[in-house]
Protein backbone atom coordinates (compact mmCIF):
# COMPACT_ATOMS: atom_id res chain seq x y z
CA UNK A 1 0.00 0.00 0.00
CA UNK A 2 1.31 3.37 -0.84
CA UNK A 3 1.92 6.23 1.90
CA UNK A 4 -0.89 8.53 0.07
CA UNK A 5 -3.45 5.73 -0.06
CA UNK A 6 -2.27 4.58 3.57
CA UNK A 7 -2.71 8.31 4.92
CA UNK A 8 -5.62 9.08 2.99
CA UNK A 9 -7.80 5.73 4.51
CA UNK A 10 -6.78 7.12 7.98
CA UNK A 11 -8.00 10.50 7.52
CA UNK A 12 -10.94 8.82 6.94
CA UNK A 13 -11.36 6.56 9.53
CA UNK A 14 -11.52 9.43 11.79
CA UNK A 15 -7.75 8.36 13.69
CA UNK A 16 -6.51 11.89 13.85
CA UNK A 17 -9.73 13.41 15.23
CA UNK A 18 -9.68 10.64 17.75
CA UNK A 19 -5.91 11.12 18.72
CA UNK A 20 -6.90 15.15 18.34
CA UNK A 21 -9.78 15.19 20.44
CA UNK A 22 -7.97 12.78 23.14
CA UNK A 23 -5.14 15.29 23.04
CA UNK A 24 -7.24 18.64 23.53
CA UNK A 25 -9.26 16.77 26.59
CA UNK A 26 -5.91 16.07 28.78
CA UNK A 27 -4.59 19.33 27.81
CA UNK A 28 -8.48 20.90 29.30
CA UNK A 29 -8.11 18.39 32.18
CA UNK A 30 -4.60 19.44 33.26
CA UNK A 31 -5.33 22.95 32.99
CA UNK A 32 -8.78 23.25 34.85
CA UNK A 33 -7.10 20.74 37.57
CA UNK A 34 -4.41 22.82 38.28
CA UNK A 35 -6.73 26.21 38.10
CA UNK A 36 -9.05 24.65 40.50
CA UNK A 37 -6.18 23.69 42.82
CA UNK A 38 -4.36 26.54 42.74
CA UNK A 39 -6.06 29.75 45.72
CA UNK A 40 -5.11 33.03 44.15
CA UNK A 41 -6.03 33.81 48.48
CA UNK A 42 -2.88 31.53 49.81
CA UNK A 43 -0.82 33.56 52.06
CA UNK A 44 2.67 34.12 50.41
CA UNK A 45 5.81 33.71 53.40
CA UNK A 46 8.31 35.58 51.16
CA UNK A 47 8.53 37.47 48.38
CA UNK A 48 11.20 35.25 46.97
CA UNK A 49 9.13 32.45 46.04
CA UNK A 50 10.00 32.68 41.71
CA UNK A 51 12.53 30.95 40.39
CA UNK A 52 14.45 32.27 37.45
CA UNK A 53 14.20 35.82 38.12
CA UNK A 54 16.45 38.38 39.20
CA UNK A 55 16.16 38.87 43.26
CA UNK A 56 13.95 41.83 44.84
CA UNK A 57 16.16 42.92 46.89
CA UNK A 58 15.07 46.14 47.65
CA UNK A 59 12.12 47.15 49.26
CA UNK A 60 10.21 50.32 49.64
CA UNK A 61 7.94 50.61 52.99
CA UNK A 62 4.95 52.97 53.47
CA UNK A 63 1.50 54.32 52.52
CA UNK A 64 0.09 53.66 49.47
CA UNK A 65 -1.37 56.07 47.01
CA UNK A 66 -2.69 54.84 43.81
CA UNK A 67 -1.92 56.53 40.56
CA UNK A 68 -3.89 53.80 38.10
CA UNK A 69 -4.38 50.26 38.15
CA UNK A 70 -1.04 49.28 38.26
CA UNK A 71 0.75 52.25 39.08
CA UNK A 72 1.12 53.99 42.64
CA UNK A 73 3.26 56.02 45.13
CA UNK A 74 4.90 55.36 48.22
CA UNK A 75 6.88 57.64 50.26
CA UNK A 76 7.13 59.75 47.50
CA UNK A 77 8.42 56.71 44.92
CA UNK A 78 6.54 55.99 41.82
CA UNK A 79 6.05 52.22 41.55
CA UNK A 80 4.62 50.24 38.45
CA UNK A 81 3.25 47.15 39.84
CA UNK A 82 5.00 44.13 38.22
CA UNK A 83 3.95 41.84 35.59
CA UNK A 84 0.84 43.05 35.53
CA UNK A 85 -1.14 45.83 32.90
CA UNK A 86 -3.94 47.47 34.05
CA UNK A 87 -6.09 49.45 31.74
CA UNK A 88 -5.31 53.05 31.08
CA UNK A 89 -7.21 55.71 33.09
CA UNK A 90 -8.81 57.11 29.90
CA UNK A 91 -9.71 53.47 28.30
CA UNK A 92 -12.66 52.04 27.61
CA UNK A 93 -14.33 48.21 27.38
CA UNK A 94 -17.03 46.59 26.42
CA UNK A 95 -19.74 44.76 29.30
CA UNK A 96 -20.74 41.26 28.08
CA UNK A 97 -23.91 43.47 26.66
CA UNK A 98 -21.72 45.21 24.57
CA UNK A 99 -22.21 48.07 26.73
CA UNK A 100 -19.14 50.44 27.16
CA UNK A 101 -17.59 51.65 30.51
CA UNK A 102 -14.81 52.65 32.31
CA UNK A 103 -12.53 50.37 32.82
CA UNK A 104 -9.62 51.97 33.11
CA UNK A 105 -10.94 54.11 35.93
CA UNK A 106 -12.92 50.84 37.45
CA UNK A 107 -8.92 49.55 37.48
CA UNK A 108 -7.97 52.21 39.37
CA UNK A 109 -10.69 52.48 42.01
CA UNK A 110 -10.50 48.79 42.48
CA UNK A 111 -6.69 49.26 43.84
CA UNK A 112 -7.70 52.28 45.64
CA UNK A 113 -10.61 50.33 47.78
CA UNK A 114 -7.37 47.68 48.18
CA UNK A 115 -4.60 49.85 49.39
CA UNK A 116 -4.77 53.60 49.60
CA UNK A 117 -3.69 54.71 52.75
CA UNK A 118 -2.38 51.70 54.18
CA UNK A 119 0.63 50.69 54.75
CA UNK A 120 2.44 48.51 51.99
CA UNK A 121 5.76 46.95 51.15
CA UNK A 122 7.14 46.77 47.60
CA UNK A 123 10.24 44.57 46.86
CA UNK A 124 12.14 45.01 43.61
CA UNK A 125 15.88 45.12 41.70
CA UNK A 126 15.27 47.76 38.74
CA UNK A 127 13.57 51.09 37.23
CA UNK A 128 11.86 51.01 34.10
CA UNK A 129 13.46 53.41 31.54
CA UNK A 130 10.50 56.25 32.77
CA UNK A 131 12.42 55.79 36.43
CA UNK A 132 10.07 53.91 38.16
CA UNK A 133 10.25 51.63 40.55
CA UNK A 134 9.18 47.44 38.90
CA UNK A 135 8.02 46.13 42.23
CA UNK A 136 5.99 43.31 43.46
CA UNK A 137 3.77 44.99 46.32
CA UNK A 138 2.31 43.04 49.65
CA UNK A 139 -0.42 44.20 52.22
CA UNK A 140 0.97 42.26 54.77
CA UNK A 141 1.36 38.89 53.55
CA UNK A 142 -1.08 39.13 50.51
CA UNK A 143 0.17 40.16 47.03
CA UNK A 144 -1.02 42.87 45.69
CA UNK A 145 -0.30 42.36 41.88
CA UNK A 146 -1.75 38.58 42.56
CA UNK A 147 -5.14 40.55 43.53
CA UNK A 148 -5.48 42.20 40.78
CA UNK A 149 -4.73 39.90 37.94
CA UNK A 150 -7.49 37.58 39.89
CA UNK A 151 -10.05 40.32 39.87
CA UNK A 152 -9.70 40.69 36.40
CA UNK A 153 -8.46 44.03 36.81
CA UNK A 154 -5.25 43.69 34.64
CA UNK A 155 -3.38 41.12 32.37
CA UNK A 156 -0.55 39.73 32.53
CA UNK A 157 2.27 42.73 31.23
CA UNK A 158 4.60 39.87 29.38
CA UNK A 159 3.41 35.95 29.15
CA UNK A 160 7.35 35.34 27.94
CA UNK A 161 8.18 36.13 31.72
CA UNK A 162 5.12 35.16 33.94
CA UNK A 163 5.40 33.05 36.57
CA UNK A 164 3.20 29.80 36.58
CA UNK A 165 1.09 31.43 39.68
CA UNK A 166 -0.07 34.62 38.00
CA UNK A 167 -0.67 32.69 34.57
CA UNK A 168 -3.22 30.78 36.66
CA UNK A 169 -4.92 33.40 38.42
CA UNK A 170 -5.83 35.48 34.88
CA UNK A 171 -6.73 31.64 33.85
CA UNK A 172 -9.39 31.56 36.56
CA UNK A 173 -10.57 35.04 35.77
CA UNK A 174 -10.75 34.56 32.38
CA UNK A 175 -13.24 31.58 32.70
CA UNK A 176 -15.36 33.29 35.57
CA UNK A 177 -15.44 36.70 33.28
CA UNK A 178 -14.00 38.81 36.17
CA UNK A 179 -13.24 42.36 35.33
CA UNK A 180 -12.37 43.24 32.11
CA UNK A 181 -13.04 39.48 30.69
CA UNK A 182 -16.69 39.95 31.35
CA UNK A 183 -16.88 41.56 27.78
CA UNK A 184 -14.11 42.79 25.35
CA UNK A 185 -11.34 45.03 25.83
CA UNK A 186 -8.35 46.17 23.95
CA UNK A 187 -4.99 45.35 25.30
CA UNK A 188 -3.67 48.21 27.83
CA UNK A 189 -0.18 47.91 25.74
CA UNK A 190 -2.44 48.09 22.54
CA UNK A 191 -4.29 50.88 23.58
CA UNK A 192 -1.34 53.02 24.39
CA UNK A 193 0.17 52.50 20.97
CA UNK A 194 -3.46 53.55 19.41
CA UNK A 195 -3.02 57.14 21.50
CA UNK A 196 0.14 57.98 20.29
Amino acid sequence: MNKNKFLKEILQKGFFKGVFLTVFLGYFIFITTDIVNSSPYEKKDSHKEFKNEPELDKIVKGKAKVIDGDSLYVNNNEIRLLDIDAPEYRQTCFDDNNNSYKCGVESANFLRELIEGKDISCYYSQKDIYYRILARCFLGNDSINEKIISSGMAVIYDLSKANQTIINLENRAKINKLGIWRGYFQLPKEYRRSEK
